[in-house]
């Protein structure tokens, strides 16, 4: 047996001994919860894009859970009555522009995908609706998003300091509300439309945010004045290093030359963004705010953002296990200590624009009721971690 899975094997056989909360005894106290605050979690948005992302994945992993009729009968309503984003996408309504690639629009697809995918596994009956509607979404609101730099990036009118106009700004945050679905798409679909323009933009994104001193990305970028933003947002990153595991895990399915040199391109940002990330986890296991400023409070949906692409990394072997793998057993055990005997995760920055100043992101509530924007990703890295240490 290898030190890093003795360690594994360690931190679970204390945890038994000491009566701490297994995995799938937080999910099912989250999930509860979740579905008890059905407002604030599930409706058409990104955050919530997430939290079904997960929740499907629970139910396959977890299958005494019970709340299968509830996302079931959300998902479909938004497929049927006609003043949703679903009914009209399929109904082929005009909706206008949003102000950003996947917040209102975009990203909520992949909650569709998701119970397409645990329907296929369980030999369940599909709705063709699930896939019509993502690949509606893709073709119409996201590969045709209109707001972009002069080498394609996505971008917003949306600035910050008073500044706004022109589609010059880039948010850390587009990177993955913008890619998820289609490089998920890619997969299901074999359709290289879907990869071919975010695999390079990547790397434009990359030039345009990263701070090549310590391999962490700043949270916006001002085409204007060539400007980074102030500061490393933890969450920016964790939306990154999230969209980095996204493309690549597209990008090796496909197998000519040009496919794979961008999927080698793409590992060379992720391992270096992973590196630079790890260096500044805090002695807890978790995260701050801002990465690199150590006053800042620790932040739960980033560390669960970091948990959860750290162990695809090792899995698909793109990061080095006897590396990671401490790292790994450092932040479950962070995250797993912000979720209350009820479900309840304590720790979660609310949604956040790019701000001017430390100040800016110290000041911003941690409220649960509005903590969606993380709050799948938690659950979904837990999940993570349970397959994770079950696999050694």
């Amino acid at each position: 047996m290898t030190h890093a899975a003795s360690l594994s094997l360690l931190c679970l056989v204390v945890s038994a001994c000491y009566g701490a909360p297994t995995p799938s005894s937080l999910v099912s106290s989250m999930t509860s919860q979740i579905v008890a605050n059905n407002g604030s979690f599930l409706g058409w948005q990104y955050g919530p894009a997430i939290i079904y992302d997960a929740m499907w994945m629970a139910l396959e992993r977890y299958p005494n859970l019970s709340y299968k009729n509830e996302i079931n009968s959300n998902l479909d309503k938004y497929l049927t009555g006609s003043n949703y984003i679903g009914y009209k996408a399929l109904h082929n309504i005009s909706m206008p522009w949003d102000s950003a690639v996947g917040d209102h629009i975009g990203l909520f697809p992949i909650a569709y995908l998701a119970r397409d995918a645990y329907n296929v596994k369980k030999g369940n009956t599909r709705n063709p609706d699930d896939l019509e509607v993502a690949k509606t979404i893709a073709d119409r609101y996201i590969i045709q998003w209109p707001l972009r730099l002069s080498d394609g990036t996505f971008s917003r009118n949306a600035g910050w300091g008073g500044k706004s106009g022109g589609a010059a700004f880039v948010w850390c945050d587009d990177m993955f509300m913008g890619m998820a679905l289609l490089a998920r798409l890619s997969v299901i679909t074999r359709d290289p439309k879907y990869i071919d323009s975010i695999g390079t933009m990547q790397l434009t994104y990359n030039k345009h945010l990263v701070d090549t001193t310590d391999n962490i990305y700043h949270h916006g970028y001002d085409a204007q004045d060539n400007q980074q933003s102030c500061c490393k947002w933890g969450r920016a990153n964790g939306w990154t290093v999230m969209s980095h595991v996204e493309v690549l895990l597209s990008l090796k399915t496909f197998n000519d030359s040009a496919h794979q040199k961008t999927f080698a391109q793409v590992l060379d940002v992720f391992r270096a963004h992973a590196a630079g990330v790890a260096k500044l986890q805090a002695g807890t296991g978790a995260w701050h705010q801002l990465l690199n400023e150590t006053t800042t409070y620790l932040e739960t949906s980033a560390t669960a953002m970091f948990l959860l692409s750290f162990i695809t990394g090792v899995q698909e072997g793109w990061l080095d296990k006897a590396q990671y793998d401490p790292v790994i057993q450092k932040a479950y055990s962070a995250l797993a200590s912000t979720v209350t005997s009820t479900g309840v995760v304590n720790g979660i920055c609310v949604g956040t624009g790019v701000g001017t100043s430390v100040s800016f992101y110290e000041q911003r509530p941690t409220t649960y009721t509005q903590s969606s924007p993380g709050l799948g990703s938690v659950l979904k890295a837990i999940i993570l971690y349970d397959q994770y240490t079950n696999a050694m």
